[in-house]
């Protein structure tokens, strides 16, 4: 489906933004 090429294609153009910004969140809360 698009969306689901969409959304790889994203994760994988903000990987490293969302990567470390996810890690940092889950970090906290945990």
């Amino acid at each position: 489906s698009w969306y689901l090429a969409l959304l790889a294609h994203w994760l994988v153009h903000c990987h490293g933004y969302v990567g470390s910004f996810l890690q940092g969140h889950t970090l906290d809360q945990v």
